[in-house]
């Protein structure tokens, strides 16, 4: 083969290798954002499971005192279970975020604290009567509780929410310069081709 051909061939591809390079990277990043929003996603579906299931079994306290009526009380039987569950799970997905981690080791004892407090009501109510479960509730512990159970829930939310959105923002921008590094790599190859195109038929004529 021709030694000129050779080296027009070589600093033709050259950028082309270059281009794909790139382009290659650019779509990994893209893909790692993707499996990063996933599991901001994930977080923000545990944590939501936890704060439904706190308020149905607060619900459900509410609805025992009212009617006295064991069958209300079962959102607040199956609400600890369920709870642990979404706990496990949240920290699988946060370990590797230390600050997440901090706020949920915190927030589960809450959690569970606040739960002992519905089971505690409801004990009383069927061992001592109405009037002494209602006294429990009246010092204004669970309600603070719940409020510190709230508020911290949503700053773990609203950290996850933010990071979602950063994520976003950084996927966009990915997916844009994936765009455009494909739009590079076409023309790199449409250059690579008329070069050699160009060369091949001046060696023929």
């Amino acid at each position: 083969m021709d030694k000129r051909l050779i080296v027009v061939i070589i600093c033709a591809v050259m950028p082309l290798c270059f281009v794909a390079f790139i382009a290659s990277r650019q779509n990994n990043k893209l893909v790692q954002a993707n499996s990063q929003q996933l599991l901001r996603t994930k977080v923000d579906e545990q944590m939501e499971l936890v704060l439904l299931e706190l308020s149905q079994a607060q619900s459900a306290e509410r609805g025992f005192l009212l009617t006295g009526k064991d069958e209300m009380l079962a959102p607040a039987i199956a609400a600890p279970a369920a709870i642990e569950k979404s706990f496990r799970a949240l920290n699988r997905l946060l370990e590797n975020d230390p600050m997440q981690t901090e706020r949920l080791n915190r927030l589960e004892p809450m959690v569970r604290e606040r739960l002992n407090f519905i089971a505690s009501v409801v004990i009383t109510k069927k061992q001592r009567g109405l009037d002494s479960a209602m006294r429990l509730l009246a010092d204004g512990k669970a309600d603070q509780l719940s409020t510190k159970v709230k508020s911290l829930a949503d700053d773990i939310l609203t950290s996850d929410r933010q990071l979602t959105e950063d994520i976003r923002l950084k996927k966009d921008e990915s997916t844009e310069k994936l765009k455009n590094e494909r739009l590079l790599l076409l023309a790199a190859f449409l250059s690579v081709f008329m070069i050699g195109s160009n060369y091949m038929f001046g060696r023929l004529n």
